[in-house]
């Protein structure tokens, strides 16, 4: 493994960042062990490796675990059996589905069943990319065209060839951030639409401890608005909108918690851990018993993050310039 004095940023290759965090390799592989995940990480970890940086590039904002430990085939077939991790009604569907007009040609990556081409008008021409075999076998059997192959792949024998390029929480599993968008933008005509959905940095995710899915094998980075829109800006794509979801229904317990335990750190001064939901988590966990003062905690935390209010997700819509 390389020091990190020889890291590059994933996304723009810039050599300067500051370490912001550091998770402990065992309290890691304790999360995703966790009944409610149930996941054996152990094979993902070098039996040397004490913890994992998260870092962060003080050119674009990129913020990024190493190692970078994606998963694996297998990895991903047992998170399939979490509820409510492969969601088909998912708020970002319907904003990026409104960018999208009759008779358009639509390439996205990562399409699972194809859920999002549900959303999509009638005269769409449609085209899905996919690894998970039983995926794309369920999107066949709806008469999709939906193929196992790589973006990298569709884009050498298709370029220019669509009106829109998407993809769906796919971005911060993916190592080689350059080539996968570089890629995308290739598939897309001049002038098309490049539509990119990530869990948001800029939102409750980034003062969420133990959030396991959010760290390695699961994600490798984690993108703030100004990391996107630079990316999007070194690919040739001008950036149109940035949407941000508000908070889902089924995520409101969480982000209270989180808000609620990040006004309990302030008033003890204490620092994040990101591995660890640490002292502030259990005492915020303890007054959540008081109804009253729940609901002033979380009111306080609210008040003291930039963020507040911004759901799990964010949306990027930008057009791919004239060469």
């Amino acid at each position: 493994m390389n020091p990190l004095s020889e890291i590059d940023c994933p996304a723009c290759q810039h050599k300067e960042f500051d370490q912001i965090d550091s998770v402990d390799a065992r309290a890691l592989a304790k999360g995703y062990r966790l009944p409610h995940l149930g996941i054996d990480i152990s094979k993902f970890l070098p039996s040397d490796l004490d913890c994992i940086d998260l870092l962060e590039c003080r050119a674009c904002g990129l913020r990024w675990y190493w190692p970078m430990i994606p998963g694996d085939a297998r990895f991903y077939a047992q998170l399939q059996r979490i509820e409510l991790y492969y969601q088909t009604d998912k708020p970002e569907h319907t904003y990026a589905a409104a960018q999208v007009t009759e008779g358009q040609t639509v390439l996205e990556v990562g399409c699972g069943a194809g859920a999002f081409a549900a959303r999509l008008p009638a005269s769409v021409i449609y085209r899905g990319l996919e690894f998970n075999d039983a995926a794309v076998h369920s999107a066949l059997a709806l008469g999709l065209d939906v193929v196992h192959q790589s973006v990298e792949q569709e884009a050498a024998t298709r370029p220019a060839n669509f009106d829109v390029v998407c993809h769906f929480q796919v971005l911060e599993h993916v190592p080689d951030v350059v080539g996968f968008m570089k890629a995308c933008v290739t598939a897309l005509r001049p002038g098309g639409k490049l539509i990119v959905t990530v869990p948001a940095e800029d939102s409750f995710l980034r003062i969420a401890g133990a959030a396991w899915l959010n760290m390695p094998p699961h994600h490798v980075t984690r993108w703030t608005d100004r990391a996107l829109t630079n990316l999007l800006a070194s690919l040739g794509v001008e950036t149109q909108s940035v949407w941000h979801e508000p908070v889902a229904p089924f995520h409101a317990e969480w982000y209270s918690a989180v808000l609620a335990a990040h006004a309990v750190r302030r008033m003890l001064g204490g620092r994040l851990s990101l591995a660890s939901g640490g002292l502030a988590a259990a005492l915020a966990h303890r007054a959540g018993r008081v109804p009253a003062l729940r609901r002033w905690l979380v009111a306080r935390g609210e008040s003291a993050f930039p963020f507040s209010g911004r759901g799990h997700s964010v949306c990027v819509i930008g057009r791919r310039l004239p060469a």
